[in-house]
């Protein structure tokens, strides 16, 4: 994500937060781990997910990309985390040119 669309989402954040005060509601959804997991890792992104879909209401977007750094570090002193990955939500299907299925299914 470019710095210019961290702003927006930020600036996005803030409206959503006064939008939900109006409407009577003081709570925001909640990034949080399951029991059990790692507490950095935020598998469970509500509030990450409501500001988005509140961006996407909004302003018009064709795909988001976001990176998740999770899990442990792949080795002693590392900052490469063993469960980082990105994952990215097309909202205009006009934007996919074909799809690839990995691995390709084996040769009869």
């Amino acid at each position: 994500m470019s710095a210019e669309n961290l702003k927006l989402l930020s600036e996005m954040y803030k409206e959503f937060r006064k939008t939900l005060r109006k409407t009577g509601i003081s709570n925001l959804p909640r990034n949080f781990s399951p029991k059990g997991k790692r507490k950095n890792d935020k598998l469970f992104r509500k509030l990450d997910c409501a500001v988005i879909s509140y961006l996407h209401e909004n302003e018009v977007f064709d795909s988001v990309r976001g990176l998740f750094i999770e899990g442990r570090p792949a080795f002693p002193g590392s900052g490469i985390m063993q469960k980082t990955h990105i994952q990215i939500a097309v909202v205009n299907p006009d934007c996919i040119k074909g799809v690839f299925h990995w691995p390709y299914p084996a040769q009869a």
